[in-house]
């Protein structure tokens, strides 16, 4: 941002302390052109929402923020969820809109300034005096200015670093260290740094009267067991399928996780034999795992495929114990409307490349939920 006379760089980006978090009906999305005179400048992308604290708002981005073709599958009354800066100064200087800071504002800000490195996000959500404390890391830091410098700095150290990068997901605490009994149900942000399962820290917030944070700290204890709020894999589907097909330690919650995750009239397709409704796909389904771990076993893992042609899919495959050869690939379709899986194709591989993380089995509770847990001391 420039100063509007001298020219003169400003040190902060002051539209920052004007995120927000936004949700709203949509009325109107579309794809614009500004132009000059004929000429065209550029596109962008309007998304016109209902809000209730807001009224009417255009949200404005990137056209590359959504294709052409997830643009035409949105539909008037479907609810948008965006992290945003309300800018203009006729909002803000003149008619005084109060942000609504909340925890679950100041958690998703949190959040974002972790994923885009960019913090300078956090100036409108800390207090002044704001206090920062690494327990795994052992770092103290007190003030807004001193916190924000102290993560810029560090992002600096590690921008170059894939393996160092942040993911970040909203989480509830579902089990905590013994002495932090009090923390347990308190919703936070969890840190993950390469590997995109790699947990390494909780963070906990605590707020003054005005909804600002007055205090963030980072906890690394085995002890914190989380619930994540989101998935944090575009192949989250095939991690729950894969799980239910590893027979998980319990077998009750992750077959309730994925049920919940299938439509009523579910179909799956192996060659001409069909199984359609949830009840018929996970019968097949445990017939096929108890004749193949009649034979020698298997181990069900996320992958990606590529065909002779360069074609990359996700699919779930069955390895072998000793993971020398693949004996299934299941294909899991989901619909963008319901966010549940409306068809499986069952397929023998032939000719693919596959490649997978080592993505760990994971825990679930006796409603099929993902219970996950920080990784100690990394």
């Amino acid at each position: 941002i420039n100063e509007p006379d001298s020219g003169k760089e400003k040190q902060t980006d002051l539209f920052n302390e004007c995120v927000t978090c936004v949700r709203g009906k949509l009325i109107r999305p579309q794809m614009l052109t500004a132009k000059l005179d004929d000429q065209t400048l550029s596109h962008f992308l309007s998304i016109i929402i209902e809000n209730n604290n807001y009224g009417v708002l255009n949200l404005i981005a990137d056209p590359e923020c959504m294709s052409v073709e997830e643009l035409k599958k949105l539909k008037p009354g479907d609810i948008i969820y965006a992290e945003c800066i309300l800018s203009a100064d006729a909002m803000f200087d003149e008619k005084q809109i109060d942000l609504s800071l909340s925890e679950e504002h100041d958690l998703r800000v949190i959040k974002s300034a972790f994923i885009t490195g960019d913090f300078d996000r956090l100036w409108g959500i800390l207090t002044e005096k704001c206090m920062y404390l690494s327990k795994y890391a052992n770092i103290y830091e007190c003030g807004k200015e001193e916190i924000i410098h102290y993560l810029k700095k560090k992002k600096e150290k590690i921008k170059d670093i894939p393996e160092l990068g942040y993911n970040a997901y909203l989480a509830t605490l579902v089990a905590t260290p013994k002495g932090k009994e009090n923390q347990k149900g308190r919703r936070c942000v969890v840190l993950s740094q390469g590997d995109t399962e790699n947990y390494i820290a909780v963070v906990v917030i605590k707020l003054d009267d005005n909804n600002k944070v007055d205090e963030i700290t980072l906890y690394n204890d085995s002890g914190y067991q989380f619930q994540l709020e989101e998935q944090c894999k575009n192949w989250s589907f095939e991690k729950t399928f894969a799980d239910f097909l590893n027979q998980n330690n319990n077998h009750a919650g992750v077959t309730k996780a994925l049920i919940s995750r299938m439509d009523e009239d579910v179909l799956l397709e192996f060659g001409q034999s069909k199984y359609q409704g949830i009840t018929n796909v996970l019968r097949y389904l445990d017939d096929t795992h108890n004749a193949i771990s009649s034979d020698q076993g298997f181990i069900a893992k996320p992958v990606i495929t590529r065909d002779t042609e360069g074609n990359y899919q996700n699919a779930v495959a069955l390895f072998s114990k000793l993971e020398d050869y693949v004996s299934w690939l299941f294909r899991i379709h989901i619909s963008l409307n319901s966010q549940k899986i409306i068809h499986i194709e069952a397929e023998r591989p032939n000719e693919y490349a596959l490649f997978y993380d080592t993505c760990t089995k994971s825990d679930y509770d006796d409603e099929g939920n993902i219970i996950e847990k920080i990784v100690e001391n990394t």
